[in-house]
């Protein structure tokens, strides 16, 4: 792959690379949501990542994680330190799995190579995240282009992992081309083509005029540590009604209800709650 970036230096600059890419990826999610930041984050832990060992590379994509999710999961604190740490720390040891993998696939110096193995790496080690009992799909890459219409089209092919992978098909090939190497005008040649069926189908549906379903979507914006308490659980209950009403009464065919915030099981013997269903 030529001469490795950063190649015979010390191994701080890597390191710095990748905790701005893990802030510059935070800052794509809401808030405060620049999800054009996204296209071009992760080309400095990209380039950080080249010419290392897999052990270093790990190391390298760990600080990334905790950048990354350390910015990203800071509504975490409400529930107390302790928890917030272990949530960040252990969602970057899945970063430092990406690393090491995208280390792997580096070998040989083939550009080809290390192109579909990072693209690879990134998104098996995203669905890895939503398997077993400890998944936590929390920022997934694909996440951030939730207002990018066009580019969101995709994951009515291949759901969100088929957008990461576009989203990060493109920062690698920044990171390519700005190695000088002419690789790096495929993927993005690729994400120009999704780009325009994603908006060719957005009008192509804006033109079939199809019936539109309202869907509402209801926030109670009540204490975290206070929604599912006992003692709370009437008042927690009262409002979300109260909240769906009104939005059944301003035409919404479907509400979309905050996960966990139901205060009682949803279901007895088979049966809805009383409450949800008056």
């Amino acid at each position: 792959m030529g001469r490795p970036w950063l190649a015979g230096r010390p191994l701080w600059p890597r390191y710095g690379a990748s905790v701005l890419s893990g802030i510059l990826l935070a800052l794509s999610f809401p808030r405060p949501g620049w999800w054009p930041v996204a296209w071009g984050a992760l080309v400095p832990v990209f380039l950080a990542l080249r010419g290392l060992r897999a052990a270093t590379a790990a190391g390298v994509g760990f600080a990334f994680g905790l950048a990354f999710y350390g910015t990203l999961l800071t509504w975490l604190a409400t529930l107390g330190l302790p928890a917030y740490a272990v949530v960040v720390v252990f969602s970057a040891t899945y970063s430092a799995l990406f690393g090491a993998f995208a280390s792997c696939a580096a070998r040989g110096g083939q550009e080809g190579r290390w192109l579909v193995g990072t693209l690879l790496a990134w998104v098996v080690v995203e669905w890895s995240r939503s398997l077993g009992p400890a998944s936590f799909p929390w920022g997934l890459v694909g996440y951030s282009q939730w207002t990018n219409l066009p580019i969101l089209q995709l994951a009515s092919v291949g759901g969100v992992y088929l957008v990461s992978a576009v989203v990060v098909g493109a920062n690698a090939g920044f990171a390519l081309l700005l190695l000088r190497k002419p690789l790096g005008i495929l993927p993005l040649l690729l994400v120009a083509l999704a780009w325009g069926w994603g908006t060719r189908r957005l009008e192509r549906l804006a033109s079939e005029a199809r019936p539109w379903m309202p869907v509402a979507a209801v926030q109670p914006n009540l204490p975290q540590h206070l929604k599912l308490d006992p003692d709370y659980a009437p008042r927690t209950q009262e409002t979300l009604l109260r909240l769906t009403r009104e939005a059944v009464r301003s035409g919404a065919r479907l509400v979309v209800w905050p996960e966990h915030y139901w205060p009682a099981p949803l279901l007895r013997e088979g049966q809805l709650d009383l409450l949800i269903q008056t």
